[in-house]
């Protein structure tokens, strides 16, 4: 799936998928995403917000990386 289509899809007013979620922020983290395209979807959730079940499953994704940074780049784990 393409940045630009999740980004429409957010911007249109759609909930998107836990698998359309996972797949943007993961492509961002891995700098596959690119910042401009990060502020678009960001511009396109703050304008049409986010259901109960994609704020869910932003926050696990959030979580998840956290671990995986802190993991990385420290010995606290």
């Amino acid at each position: 799936m393409r940045p630009y289509d999740i980004i429409k899809k957010k911007r249109d007013g759609y909930a998107l998928s836990e698998e359309e979620i996972r797949a943007f922020i993961a492509g961002y983290a891995r700098g596959e995403i690119p910042d401009y395209q990060m502020s678009a979807w960001l511009m396109a959730v703050c304008f049409n917000g986010m259901t109960d079940e994609e704020l869910s499953v932003l926050t696990e994704v959030f979580l998840l990386l956290s671990i995986l940074i802190l993991c990385r780049f420290t010995d606290v784990l």
